[in-house]
């Protein structure tokens, strides 16, 4: 990454480019910066005005293309936030597991409704993708001999009758 370290006024930028990616410094009430490799360095209107002087508001094309997409991602931790898995006492890395896990079933949830007109809400579609995961054959079950078989052996107390020495 490259070091860009002057100090700049409200609405200034500083670019460092190669051919196939642009790192932008932009001022605005603090530092912004923004690593893209699809938006050029220009600058284009917001749609709103400045309150004091009105003027047209103009900010990096990557700034806004990143705030008109970033409400996307707000929804899916909305979304998530509602269902997560995992709990704050875990390690670092099931945490991340889960997420991950999440993050699959919010896409397939995604992919289930664009195929399917009528798709059920998310919590309804992760549970029945539990459900299909956890499915067991009638078979197994059978197999068994008994469902309290834990309860046989060493797991309670018994009474010893104690000798007269």
């Amino acid at each position: 990454m490259p070091t860009l370290s002057s100090k700049l006024d409200r609405g200034e930028t500083e670019v460092a480019h190669t051919d196939s990616w642009m790192v932008i410094k932009w001022m605005d009430k603090k530092e912004v910066y923004v690593l893209t490799s699809i938006h050029e360095h220009q600058f284009c209107k917001t749609g709103r005005k400045n309150y004091k002087t009105n003027e047209d508001i103009i900010k990096p094309i990557c700034i806004v293309g990143y705030n008109k997409n970033m409400g996307k991602i707000d929804d899916i931790d909305r979304q998530l936030s509602l269902t997560e898995s995992y709990r704050k006492c875990i390690k670092w890395y099931r945490k991340l597991v889960f997420r991950l896990i999440d993050l699959m079933l919010i896409n397939a949830h995604s992919l289930f409704k664009m195929l399917i007109k009528n798709a059920i809400l998310f919590p309804d579609f992760r549970l029945s993708v539990v459900r299909d995961i956890m499915q067991v054959n009638s078979q197994e079950v059978s197999s068994f001999t008994s469902p309290d078989l834990r309860l046989n052996g060493r797991h309670f107390p018994r009474t010893i009758q104690a000798s007269n020495d």
